[in-house]
């Protein structure tokens, strides 16, 4: 409930892991979330592999995560 402590949670976990994170666009806003998730994402290699995949309906990633970053959309099946 609290994307601080998330965050440092997903950061502490020495196990790799695929983490997804619902409608978090509104935290992305927040100066301490995005440093908090560029420091997670800097230490992919540090650490076991931790990926985030963020999930949103409007998602623009900050300036500062843009170079650790993929983006693709997916399409609803018709």
């Amino acid at each position: 409930s609290d994307p601080p402590d998330l965050l440092r949670h997903i950061k502490a976990t020495s196990g790799a892991g695929l983490y997804l994170l619902l409608d978090f666009h509104p935290f992305l806003e927040h100066p301490l979330h995005v440093r908090l998730l560029k420091e997670i994402a800097q230490g992919f290699s540090d650490v076991a592999p931790r990926r985030l995949v963020l999930i949103s309906h409007a998602l623009e990633s900050p300036p500062e995560l843009r170079h650790l970053c993929a983006r693709f959309e997916v399409r609803l099946p018709d």
